[in-house]
C-alpha cells in the first residue's frame, strides 16, 4: 500500500499529469493500493479506479470513478 498526500498540490498542469500517469503506471506495475488524499476534485476524477469522498472524516459517498463524479466533492 502506497499513500501519497497531496501529491500534485504545487505542481503546474504539465507536473500534474507527469504524477498522475506515473502512480497509473506504477499501480499497474505493482498491483498496489494507492490511497491519494487530494482536495483538487478534477485530480480526484482523474487518478482513482474507486473512490471514497469523506466529509469531516464521514465516509459520505463510495463507488468507481464513472459513476462517483468529482462534483459529488464539492456538494
Amino acid at each position: 500500500m502506497l499513500l501519497v498526500d497531496e501529491p500534485t498540490s504545487q505542481l503546474d498542469p504539465a507536473g500534474r499529469d507527469s504524477v498522475i500517469d506515473g502512480m497509473h503506471a506504477l499501480h499497474d506495475a505493482l498491483r498496489a493500493t494507492i490511497v491519494m488524499v487530494t482536495h483538487d476534485p478534477a485530480v480526484a476524477a482523474s487518478v482513482p479506479r474507486t473512490v471514497t469522498i469523506r466529509t469531516a472524516g464521514s465516509a459520505r459517498r463510495d463507488g468507481t470513478e464513472p459513476s462517483t463524479p468529482s462534483s459529488a466533492a464539492t456538494g
